[in-house]
């Protein structure tokens, strides 16, 4: 019975953990300047215009609320979707 205990416990902590170190990723990202749009693309060269900037910002739920964010981004990563939807280079 203890070892089953333990196995909880740990698998709990576990758990607690990476919800943590997911919320600080998470906020430590929505701290830097810019966003994934801006990233990506290169906006700050000027290879995009405002209105496409716009529309690409809807289309990645950018202006959304951060919970809506977050529990999108756990969603993707829990289905491994996660680079599904990001920009990508063309070669």
């Amino acid at each position: 019975m203890s070892f089953f205990l333990a196995v909880v416990r740990r698998t709990l902590s576990t758990l607690v953990t990476l919800f943590g170190v997911s919320i600080i990723i998470f906020v430590v990202l929505r701290l830097l300047p810019g966003n994934a749009v801006t990233a990506a693309m290169g906006v700050s060269e000027g290879l995009l215009t405002k209105a496409q900037v716009a529309a690409l910002d809807r289309y990645y739920g950018v202006g959304q609320p951060v919970i809506q964010q977050y529990c999108r981004g756990c969603t993707r990563c829990f289905r491994a979707t996660w680079a599904s939807h990001w920009p990508r280079a063309n070669p």
